[in-house]
């Protein structure tokens, strides 16, 4: 749930106001989605339980045949590091009570499988697999995600342990959704993971290229550094971004910035005019954090963002709306450059409403319309305090 600020090169400046946003922006009512890509994807939700006992996540999965055992594929595409090395819990969600016959299959960060026996006959089972122990209470929690262990009988544990083909067997548990205690924690769905194969075919359409740029609205903030979301792997042709601002507003989006090649070296963005029915919104209304700001003393600074082979850097970017913009679609540029590198265009199409919105939109915290406060210079006085 945390932005990584300074992993991702943003000043300190920004940290709070993005945390605010990411809470924010989760917290929007989002209950039960399906992945974007088709109806056979897995379905992201919200649901309710102890997750201190249970930790935030879990797959719940249906069981449609009474057996001795069931197996369970899992696609859960985890952003967290080692999943083989975390235990799982299996949970029957008619008693509430622990599956303690349980052998683990190949664990990945982009799936795992295990059989379990289905202690209730049919019907739906928990299975939670980032148990955590400590406390998340106090402002400083220390957490620990405890390592497998071995809890199957060993007469029921030797008929699938260790052997593919059995597991392969067994009757397939079916998954129904992929739950997290509450919206905060859901990973859907900036931290689902592309697959290796997937990251391939996508690198294998821009061969040779060394800078990839995927823009992103402002209520999707990257957060991984090191992984593709799943839902940039599916996009063809050239980056384009769309988004709706009203008149007056400041609209913030992303440029997310891949390095999938080599390391590179500073990287900038420039803004095109954005054309429209009335007078275009000018490129200096335009501004990227990244590259600098004011700062904490009201002074200018400029910055320079390097990205390391195989990361991914989000530049922060906005424009601010005029109060007096003729509602209609704007259309410009805008361009994302590195040393050595030719500049990626990104085609941008902003739709200006007719309302007219009172202070760029910062009451509303989703916009992340307060990001301009971050260059504000309201109240800067140099002048000694009388009587002095």
């Amino acid at each position: 749930m945390f932005l990584h600020i300074r992993e991702y090169g943003l000043s300190r400046r920004a940290s709070a106001e993005l945390c605010l946003a990411r809470v924010v922006l989760v917290l929007l009512p989002s209950l039960a989605i399906t992945a974007a890509a088709g109806g056979q994807e897995p379905v992201y939700r919200t649901g309710t339980w102890e997750a201190d006992s249970f930790g935030n996540h879990r797959a719940v999965v249906s069981v449609a045949v009474a057996a001795p055992a069931v197996r369970a594929m899992l696609p859960w595409r985890r952003p967290d590091q080692n999943p083989e090395r975390k235990d799982i819990w299996v949970v029957d969600a008619a008693s509430g009570r622990r599956v303690l016959n349980v052998v683990r299959g190949p664990i990945s960060r982009e799936s795992g499988e295990i059989a379990f026996e289905p202690t209730s006959g049919p019907g739906d089972y928990f299975i939670y697999y980032l148990r955590y122990t400590g406390t998340v209470t106090s402002n400083y929690p220390k957490l620990t995600y405890p390592g497998p262990e071995v809890t199957a009988a060993p007469e029921w544990r030797s008929l699938y342990a260790g052997s593919a083909a059995a597991m392969a067997s067994l009757p397939a548990a079916r998954l129904v959704a992929f739950e997290s205690a509450d919206t905060l924690d859901s990973f859907y769905p900036m931290q689902v993971i592309a697959t290796e194969r997937e990251t391939s075919a996508l690198l294998a359409r821009y061969p040779g290229q060394e800078l990839l740029v995927f823009p992103e609205d402002r209520t999707h903030p990257i957060v991984m550094p090191g992984d593709l979301p799943q839902r940039w792997v599916g996009r063809s042709g050239p980056p384009s971004l769309s988004g709706t601002a009203s008149r007056g507003e400041f609209y913030a989006f992303q440029l997310g910035v891949w390095a999938p090649r080599a390391p590179l070296a500073d990287v900038r963005v420039t803004f095109s005019p954005l054309a429209g029915p009335g007078r275009a919104i000018p490129g200096a209304a335009f501004r990227c954090f990244n590259q600098g700001g004011v700062d904490w003393q009201g002074r200018d600074f400029t910055t320079s963002v390097q990205v390391p082979r195989g990361r991914i850097q989000p530049l922060w970017c906005g424009v601010q709306v005029p109060p007096g913009a003729t509602a209609g679609d704007y259309r410009g540029t805008v361009s994302v450059a590195a040393e050595g590198q030719p500049a990626v265009p990104v085609a941008m199409t902003l739709t200006v409403g007719r309302d007219t919105i009172r202070d760029a939109g910062a009451d509303d915290p989703w916009r992340l319309a307060r990001l301009a406060w971050l260059d504000s210079r309201l109240e800067e006085d140099h002048g000694i305090v009388p009587p002095y």
